[in-house]
């Protein structure tokens, strides 16, 4: 359920520059993408963004739950798999302030 409702929300936030299907665009490739296999990685990239790459944060936009559906879709669309993300997981991301 988690995914369903993250893909109706990376297609709401993310797909303009990532891609519908994960290909890339403005924003890099996810599907297949190693680096989608970080939590880490994942989660901070949606928190902070990537200002040196155009990227926008989206901590102030999205609540913890939301951000763990469109990370649990990332890591588990197209060819990824890669494992749940869960909103206490977010939660303590955005308490550590890493890009803020």
């Amino acid at each position: 359920a988690l995914a369903e409702e993250g893909e109706d929300l990376f297609g709401d936030n993310c797909a303009v520059c990532h891609g519908g299907e994960g290909q890339g665009g403005a924003g890099p490739e996810l599907d297949g993408n190693p680096a989608v296999g970080s939590r880490t990685t994942v989660v901070e990239r949606i928190l902070w963004g990537e200002p040196v790459h155009g990227m926008p944060a989206f901590s102030g936009v999205l609540d913890d739950h939301e951000v763990a559906a469109i990370a649990t879709y990332i890591r588990n669309a197209w060819s990824n798999e890669f494992g749940i993300t869960t909103e206490e997981q977010v939660a303590r991301f955005r308490a550590a302030g890493g890009g803020e």
